[in-house]
């Protein structure tokens, strides 16, 4: 089993950033300008954490997954402008929480960035 503890606060959870068809960054949005923007000060210890724990094959096969904050379409963290396919790159900060003599620690984990593809497609307003 895998005890992960992810932040309620979307401060120090998540980093976004987004390419355009052309790769060149593209401008994020008020709502994403919140997402990650306390990273460095992740806390030391669980303070507004959820828990999100796995269970395996060596269990009974059920798993427990309570979220942390929604995550919002890509649309709404940034300003997609044309049609194609954009680059969306996340770093995610979760904590582990393991027992120590005397007590409980967590580990901080920073997951390196994932890249996703999404599409915006094509509407009447875009030009040819």
């Amino acid at each position: 089993m895998v005890m992960l503890v992810v932040p309620l606060e979307k401060s120090v959870f998540i980093r976004f950033q987004m390419r355009d068809p052309h790769g060149k960054e593209v401008e994020k949005t008020a709502e994403c300008k919140e997402w990650g923007a306390d990273v460095k000060h992740f806390p030391a210890k669980p303070d507004r954490m959820s828990h999100w724990q796995a269970l395996g094959s060596h269990t009974n096969g059920t798993s427990m997954f309570i979220n942390g904050p929604a995550l919002p379409s890509p649309n709404a963290l940034f300003v997609m402008k044309e049609s194609g396919i954009y680059y969306l790159t996340m770093e995610i900060h979760l904590m582990k929480q393991r027992m120590i003599p005397g007590g409980w620690t967590w580990n901080h984990i920073a997951i390196p960035p994932v890249t996703i593809k999404v599409e915006k497609p094509q509407t009447k307003d875009d030009k040819p």
